[in-house]
């Protein structure tokens, strides 16, 4: 695990929200904290390769499709991975909390509920305004392989073999499914690359008091397979700097991954949420599997 210097929280006053509540006559059972490759799905009946309202998303690297691991997947010593906050990859109530589903098993509302109560609500602030070179300037390519994270990202999610221009780095040709849209394309400029979390709103969520490296680390994360993903240019267009109080995906039976990846990342970076956006993330959870 890299370890990450803690940092302190916003000097605004954080609370702790009151429990969302299960459904009435239903106990939330325990998260389930174990990856669900692509292959499993697709051999699921009835499932394609986007994700139902019930499972969340956990792709696999395609065979042959890319050069090497961009990424190792983190463990926190209980069984479960996730990406790299600024605490080890932990929570801020300080236990890691995973909302990907088991094969077979859907991500329930009461999975959701219970990991949205771990959020912790506060005002969005910070001491100055957002400018995207605070993450760093463009993206990254930390193996030096000469395919920087939107190339990563590309290669990942590809569901056809991979075809590059004639510098041998720049993705040109394959087929990606907007999972937001649904839209396909075998033309990788049909795609831009989006922050699940927009970098504006982490920025006021208290990423503006970590340091420039950890900054980086979350504009370029490939740890947590919902970080980043190909979106359709015209749909990360209209998501932009929105938060799920202000945007959600045109396909409804999209809404239980968009919300609970939104929560596992706040959770995993310590990032706080704002009174809508929590409330958002409840009515979202209403699409999930009982």
């Amino acid at each position: 695990m890299r370890e990450l210097t803690p940092v302190a929280w916003p000097p605004h006053t954080a609370r702790r929200p009151s429990p969302a509540a299960a459904p009435p006559g239903r106990t939330a059972p325990a998260t389930i904290g174990v990856r669900v490759t692509l292959a499993l799905l697709m051999a699921l009946p009835g499932l394609s390769g986007l994700s139902g309202c019930g499972l969340l998303l956990g792709r696999d690297d395609r065979a042959g499709q890319r050069a090497t691991a961009g990424t190792t997947p983190i463990t926190d010593g209980t069984g479960t991975t996730g990406p790299t906050g600024p605490t080890g990859g932990t929570s801020a109530t300080g236990t890691a909390t995973s909302l990907t589903a088991a094969a077979g098993h859907g991500l329930t509302r009461a999975d959701l509920l219970r990991a949205v109560d771990g959020l912790v609500v506060a005002e969005r602030s910070a001491p100055e305004p957002y400018r995207r070179a605070r993450f760093d300037e463009g993206w990254a390519d930390n193996d030096r392989d000469c395919h920087d994270t939107r190339a990563e990202v590309l290669l990942r999610d590809a569901t056809a073999t991979v075809t590059f221009r004639s510098n041998g780095c720049t993705v040109d040709r394959g087929l990606w499914t907007d999972p937001w849209n649904g839209t396909s394309s075998p033309l990788a400029s049909t795609f831009q690359i989006d922050h699940t979390i927009p970098l504006a709103n982490a920025w006021v969520s208290g990423a503006w008091a970590w340091t420039d490296e950890q900054r980086r680390r979350f504009a370029n994360d490939l740890d947590d397979p919902d970080a980043l993903l190909a979106l359709e240019g015209s749909n990360n267009t209209a998501k932009s700097d929105k938060t799920p109080d202000q945007w959600r995906p045109a396909l409804r039976p999209a809404w239980c991954r968009y919300a609970a990846a939104w929560t596992r990342l706040k959770q995993a970076w310590s990032l706080t949420v704002a009174d809508a956006e929590r409330a958002a993330l409840i009515e979202l959870a209403g699409s999930c599997d009982d």
